[in-house]
């Protein structure tokens, strides 16, 4: 059986097609990445009234730090940022570290396309 698509309107009135309840996010080297990923997810969860399942995929591991001297690493900033945001837990938050994903490539849209239960939000940040 095939999940249920919803219907999603964003901000500017445009439709999203959403199917199944998983977010892949792509995380570079800052919180920024995170905390669109956490509105998104949380904002997703909240208008569908369903859990979704936040996979964040970090090209860095857990213990790294923007700058050499941040107190605490972008995870534990992610998790603390987290922890207040209202309805705390209706989304369900996974990290995954040391993966260069490329949402872009022909290979990784075909596995999705094997998988009908992932809402794919493709965000290339290019800083030039």
């Amino acid at each position: 059986m095939k999940p249920p698509v919803s219907i999603v309107k964003d901000m500017d009135g445009k439709s999203w097609r959403l199917k199944g309840n998983t977010l892949m996010f792509r995380g570079t080297t800052g919180l920024n990445d995170c905390l669109m990923g956490l509105n998104t997810a949380y904002y997703l969860s909240k208008v569908l009234d369903k859990q979704i399942h936040l996979h964040f995929f970090w090209w860095h591991d857990e213990n790294y730090k923007f700058y050499f001297e941040d107190p605490e690493t972008i995870i534990e900033r992610c998790n603390y940022i987290e922890s207040f945001y209202a309805h705390y837990g209706i989304a369900k938050v996974s990290h995954f570290f040391d993966y260069d994903v490329d949402f872009l490539i022909e290979s990784f849209i075909t596995i999705l396309k094997e998988q009908t239960s992932v809402i794919l939000l493709c965000l290339v940040l290019t800083i030039g």
